[in-house]
């Protein structure tokens, strides 16, 4: 999707890549940085994910993201990225102090949503952490279930995964 699409284009293109897959409850954006600082584009895919019961999840690509205002404005399910956590590959140092940054946050907000890739070494590091983050105390959790334990709009302007 881009901002410069025709309402037509964009909506045809947004149907046919959401057509793509079954039974998903919420989409992110991975490269939309451009688009998700564009208030028309996002209020009309915020709109259309709200008329299909689907949340939206900002990965905060760029600090001047208004996907979460503009779906607290409206209403809608929207969460957002509090951590990246391998934003340079291969550096399994730097994932380890976002995810320690991720507790943090959790700890002082209540939740915190963390994004990563699929790396092998972001997985190395991820493994370990995950089986024993309920022994320090954090309860993972999904997008769905932490929209169902508060109110859209309050998430919308807090940053999220909280644990």
């Amino acid at each position: 999707l881009r901002g410069d699409m025709t309402g037509g284009a964009f909506y045809q293109t947004l149907e046919w890549n959401l057509s793509r897959f079954n039974n998903f409850v919420g989409v992110n954006n991975h490269m939309g940085s451009k688009l998700t600082t564009d208030s028309a584009s996002m209020k009309f895919v915020i709109e259309y994910l709200k008329h299909r019961g689907v949340y939206f999840i900002d990965s905060v690509t760029t600090s001047e993201s208004v996907a979460h205002f503009v779906g607290a404005k409206m209403g809608a399910k929207v969460l957002r990225r509090d951590v990246f956590l391998d934003p340079t590959p291969g550096n399994k140092d730097l994932v380890r102090l976002q995810l320690r940054l991720t507790e943090q946050i959790a700890l002082e907000t209540g939740y915190a949503i963390a994004i990563g890739h699929p790396r092998p070494e972001t997985l190395e590091v991820l493994g370990p952490w995950l089986a024993s983050a309920e022994a320090r105390g954090f309860e993972l959790t999904t997008p769905s279930k932490l929209l169902a334990r508060s109110k859209p709009a309050v998430l919308a302007s807090v940053p999220e995964l909280r644990g």
